[in-house]
Parts: structure tokens; C-alpha cells; sequence
């Protein structure tokens, strides 16, 4: 008898290979574009840390964070495409006080939102359900009013 491995599930080892695939793609890329992945090694760090903190499952704090935090960031991808990328010129975007307060500000917006809206959601609902309260007890004195008060007793259940 030969012991035989437990095989892996299919969707398990695809997603490794698209894993494996993305890294392979990344390194090419850093290595091809080495002044970007400075600037975005350096900016998209809340990101990163936004990816490590957040235990949800679905990671919205991961992606509300990282998509704020690209936007602040994107800016200035721009200007190092459109000035020359260069290293020098990737350093020079990166030693700019700036450049850190763009890039890490709008990742700070994104916590604030992650924050937030769920607050905000929580208040709009309560208000919204104590309006609803308010319309049913306006409703029912209406029908008090109209039924006369034999209608507010209540029968006995058997």
C-alpha cells in the first residue's frame, strides 16, 4: 500500500498560483520600474499595515485604507512618469515632508472613515427607527380616536 498525499482542493491551489503568479509579476515590475516601487514601497505603508491589523474577513478596513491610501499616493507616481523616472528623482519625492503628508493624510482619511461611518450608519438607523415608533403611536391614536378606546383592550389569550 503507498501512503498517498491528501489532495489539495482545487480552488486552494489555484489560488496559490494566482499568489504565486502576482509576487513573480511584482518582483518584475520592482525590479523593471525600481524608482515607482520606491515611492510606492515608502507610501502605501499604512496599507500595509491597514492589511496586517484587519481581522475581518471581507478586509474593508484593508481596502478602504489602501484605496485612499493609493490615492494619495497616485499623484505622485504621476509626476516621477511624467518628470523622468529616475531614482534620484523618486529620493527627492520622497525626502519632501509633502509628499508624506499627501501620501499618509488621505491613508488617515481612510481610517477616519473605517471610523467613522459606522457611527454614523448606527445614528441615521435610530433616528430613522424612532421616527417610524412615532408615526405607529401617531397612527394608533388616530385610530383610538376614530374606534373609540374598546379598541386599546386586550383579549385574553386562552
Amino acid at each position: 500500500m503507498s501512503a498517498r498525499a491528501a489532495p489539495v482542493p482545487r480552488r486552494k491551489s489555484r489560488l496559490r498560483a494566482v499568489h504565486l503568479v502576482s509576487l513573480t509579476l511584482m518582483l518584475v515590475f520592482s525590479v523593471m520600474f525600481w524608482p515607482t516601487a520606491v515611492v510606492l514601497a515608502v507610501g502605501m505603508l499604512p496599507a500595509a499595515a491597514a492589511y496586517v491589523f484587519d481581522q475581518d474577513s471581507k478586509r474593508a478596513t484593508t481596502m478602504t485604507v489602501a484605496l485612499m491610501n493609493a490615492s494619495g499616493t497616485l499623484p505622485f507616481i504621476i509626476e516621477l512618469w511624467t518628470k523622468g523616472q529616475t531614482l534620484d528623482h523618486a529620493m527627492a519625492l520622497v525626502r519632501e515632508p509633502v509628499t508624506w503628508l499627501v501620501m499618509y493624510g488621505a491613508a488617515g482619511i481612510g481610517w477616519l472613515i473605517c471610523f467613522i461611518v459606522p457611527h454614523a450608519v448606527q445614528l441615521v438607523l435610530a433616528q430613522r427607527t424612532r421616527m417610524q415608533i412615532t408615526d405607529i403611536e401617531n397612527r394608533q391614536a388616530e385610530l383610538r380616536q376614530v374606534w373609540g378606546e374598546d379598541v386599546r383592550q386586550r383579549t385574553a389569550s386562552p
